[in-house]
């Protein structure tokens, strides 16, 4: 029974770590390679410094999240393209 006990506290310890670790929300591991057309694009914004591989986060009008590659070039055009159109809203 004291190891059960035992086992429970250390999983919700665990489960409190995880919850309110000050870790990144979204990383980006891969990125896709498949070119996104502006008027899909609702926004966008860089991935977190602690994040293992930096990234930027699109997100389409359909509320997909989609990493890509900031280095890319198609990339930054689109992220230009983006910001001129927001900022002229």
């Amino acid at each position: 029974p004291v190891c059960k006990w035992a086992r429970l506290d250390f999983l919700l310890y665990l489960k409190l770590t995880l919850k309110f670790s000050q870790g990144p929300d979204k990383c980006c591991f891969s990125f896709s390679n498949i070119k996104i057309p502006i008027k899909q694009v609702e926004s966008h914004h860089t991935t977190h410094l602690e994040c293992h591989r930096s990234g930027i986060i699109v997100i389409t009008k359909a509320q997909r999240e989609i990493c890509v590659d900031p280095t890319e070039r198609w990339v930054q055009r689109l992220i230009n393209l983006v910001d001129m159109s927001q900022s002229s809203d």
